[in-house]
């Protein structure tokens, strides 16, 4: 039966979802209420290999492989939640101990993948986490008292962006700016500041715990206003989706994007080429989720002239 089970598991390809059979139903199932069937035949159609299992006779090891070709973000989370289920699996059958030899199991955990991203790439969070950091900070007291507070430190964040450009610059002719838009889907808050690299974002900003202003790379005399080290993680107090749009001074004709949601342990990245040389970073998170923090407009415009 365990054997019957990862078969099962492993029985997933594109033989399994004929695209012939999708086009067919390709109106119906983009209606909402089809919308988590459209994505299950999406996953599958994604899926370019059909013999799933890689022996090593000599060792008598085997290990699972997908291949996949992937145009969309969702899928592609969706795809490695589904194999992270598998290895799940694959370990809690392995926990079961038998005596006889020819019953016991010998299936390498990891699945292995090999996924080709097509306009975006998504990786683990999970990668990016300081473990020992976290436990630092959340332990500490009175880290933030209300959820409104994760407003201010992503304003003080925007400052630090731009206080660092206006001594970088050193230019009579930079007018450090930030602004804070709302439209009916999110509220932003942008800077014309420093910009984040791809390695600022890997190595810092998405390592909880860690702060560019504190480390080996940082050799500035300004004196950063936010100290918590939380990062984006804060956002989450206020918005369960989060979007980041950056631009480094250093690189000021690339725009990098992240898209970040609560419950999902996958980032999303994107590049963008700009015609126009610029730099800085636009926050954006979920207005109904902020309202249900500040209740109006009004209250936060209120927050914001109370702190800064």
């Amino acid at each position: 039966c365990y054997l019957l089970r990862i078969a099962d598991l492993i029985d997933f390809d594109n033989r399994r979802t004929p695209l012939v059979v999708y086009k067919l139903f390709e109106n119906e199932l983009k209606k909402d209420k089809y919308k988590k069937s459209d994505e299950e035949w999406k996953k599958q159609l994604s899926v370019t290999n059909f013999n799933h299992v890689k022996n090593n006779r000599e060792q008598r090891i085997c290990t699972i492989v997908f291949d996949a070709n992937v145009y969309s973000s969702a899928v592609c989370t969706s795809l490695f939640e589904y194999f992270n289920y598998i290895e799940k699996e694959i370990i809690e059958i392995q926990k079961v101990n038998s005596n006889e030899e020819k019953f016991k199991f010998f299936i390498i955990p990891k699945v292995e993948q090999h996924i080709e991203q097509n306009g975006f790439d998504v990786k683990p969070l999970i990668q990016y986490v300081d473990y020992l950091s976290i436990a630092n900070i959340l332990v500490g007291e009175n880290l933030y008292n209300k959820k409104e507070d994760a407003l201010r430190e992503l304003l003080q964040n925007a400052m630090d962006a731009i206080l660092l450009m206006k001594e970088i610059k050193k230019e009579v002719s930079y007018t450090p700016t930030i602004k804070i838009s709302v439209d009916e889907e999110f509220l932003s808050i942008s800077d014309n500041g420093i910009g984040m690299t791809l390695k600022d974002i890997e190595q810092y900003f998405l390592c909880i715990g860690k702060s560019f202003y504190k480390s080996k790379d940082y050799h500035y005399n300004y004196k950063p206003i936010s100290n918590y080290g939380v990062g984006f993680l804060s956002s989450y107090l206020l918005s369960n989706k989060i979007i980041v749009e950056t631009t480094s001074y250093q690189d000021s004709n690339n725009q990098i994007n992240l898209e970040l949601n609560r419950n999902d342990e996958y980032v999303i990245f994107s590049q963008k080429h700009l015609d126009v040389s610029n730099h800085g970073t636009t926050v954006k998170l979920v207005i109904s989720d902020v309202l249900k923090v500040f209740g109006d407009i009004k209250e936060i415009i209120s927050f914001i002239g109370k702190n800064f």
